[in-house]
Formats: C-alpha cells, sequence, structure tokens
C-alpha cells in the first residue's frame, strides 16, 4: 500500500458520482482534513473479512472484487467496485466486522475516511443519510436477484449477463468493444455462480459464434445485440 499526496475533496471529479456530492464544501474540507490516500496494488487486500471497520473507502480509480469465502472453501465475488463507489460503509453502519474480502484488480487509487468522519456525514446530513439508504437498498436488491438467477437461469445467460454487466459497470477501450477491466476466467464464473471450467466453455461458444472475441487477457464484445439475447436480454 503506498501513500499519495491528497486530493482536495471539493476539485475531486470522483466525489460527484458518490454520496458526498451532497455535502457543502465546509463538511468537504473537514473529510479532506482527515482523509488518506492510499494506491493499493494489483491483488493486495483492501479489508479482510473478520476485521474491524476504522475507515470507509472511497475509489478514486482503479477496480475492486467484493468477496466472501463459500462454504465450500472458494472465494466468491459479491461485488465489482470502480470509480467513486463506496465500499466497507455497511459494517461500519452495522456496528459489526467486515462480512466480506476487498482485493484490488488492478492498481487502484482509494480515500480512506475515518469511521467517525463518515459517521458524522450521515448523522448531519439527511441528503447523505438518503443516498446511503439507496445503496443499502439496492445491494439488497442486487443479492436478491444473483440468487434467483443462479437458481433458475442457465449458465450460458448468467455469463453472457455477466459481460453485460462488466460492459456497463466498467466501459470499454476507444475500440468500442474491449471491456476496460481485465477479468480471469474464475473471477467471471465467481460472479456468474459457476465453475471456472464451465465458464471458459461458454466463453469459447461465444467467441465461435463471433459474439465475444477472446484476445489474450481481454475480452472483447463485438455483437452486443446477440449477447443480450443470449443473455435474455430485451433491447
Amino acid at each position: 500500500m503506498q501513500s499519495e499526496e491528497l486530493n482536495d475533496c471539493s476539485r475531486c471529479n470522483v466525489s460527484l458520482k458518490s454520496i458526498f456530492c451532497e455535502l457543502d464544501k465546509s463538511a468537504l474540507q473537514t473529510i479532506y482534513e482527515s482523509k488518506k490516500n492510499h494506491t493499493f496494488k494489483k491483488g493486495e487486500v483492501i479489508y479482510i473479512e473478520n476485521s474491524h471497520p476504522r475507515y470507509l473507502f472511497c475509489i478514486n480509480s482503479g477496480k475492486v472484487k467484493i468477496t466472501q469465502m463459500g462454504t465450500d472453501g472458494y472465494e466468491q465475488i459479491m461485488h465489482l467496485a470502480g470509480d467513486g463507489e463506496l465500499i466497507g460503509y455497511r459494517a461500519i453502519l452495522c456496528g459489526d466486522k467486515y462480512k466480506r474480502t476487498a482485493v484490488a484488480m488492478e492498481d487502484s487509487s482509494v480515500c480512506l475516511i475515518p469511521v467517525d468522519i463518515f459517521l458524522s456525514c450521515v448523522k448531519e446530513n439527511q441528503k447523505v443519510a438518503f443516498k446511503v439508504f439507496q445503496l443499502f437498498s439496492k445491494e439488497l436488491q442486487d443479492a436478491e436477484k444473483k440468487v434467483i438467477d443462479i437458481a433458475q437461469r442457465p449458465v450460458i445467460e448468467r455469463i453472457s449477463q455477466s459481460l453485460l454487466l462488466l460492459k456497463e459497470s466498467f466501459g470499454v477501450e476507444s475500440d468500442g468493444i474491449t471491456l476496460k477491466i481485465i477479468i480471469r476466467r474464475d473471477e467471471l464464473a465467481s460472479i456468474a455462480g459457476t465453475t471456472r471450467e464451465t465458464a471458459t466453455r461458454i466463453l469459447c461458444e461465444l467467441n465461435t459464434k463471433q459474439i465475444i472475441r477472446l484476445s489474450g487477457k481481454k475480452i472483447q464484445i463485438i455483437n452486443s445485440e446477440e449477447l443480450c439475447k443470449s443473455a435474455k436480454i430485451d433491447l
């Protein structure tokens, strides 16, 4: 973990995407004076399951996976977070230990905001509190949807949906087709609730059908319409 020069919150573009867009200059200044900035290297743990929270984490740049160990001993990816997203807030608000682990998927610049400062923001600003409530609600909806999808949807639909989710969440490169995130086959399998072998087989099928193109570690979506059909998503 590498420390960085502090960024001014009032001039931070990322803050406009987060709950902190509702704060006035005085509150932003308080955060600026108390936070830390760190770069977490690829594969580095940001926080670990069963540890006590000391900070709220706001991602300036990079990609982070939120994982949980399943009863079978395998890592399950519960969420992928990118620029402007907050992670670790649920344990803070519940006064509990982290239930999951956060790991940098690439070199990621992250702001560390002390717990007491974050809680003060929530208590003193109704709009911030409402946005936190919305985050909670969306997280619950996503979790419920994932359980239903894994139980009811064929694996090819789940893999296709996962690829579309990656495109929506992280975008594509300037060529318009290459996903901006490098994701391993086992990570994609974890998101879709299947095995690495099955995920690899489905990717090869989509590649053969020229719906996607596998280019080394990168995945290119060359036919979004057909991928939506494969995912059973209405255009």
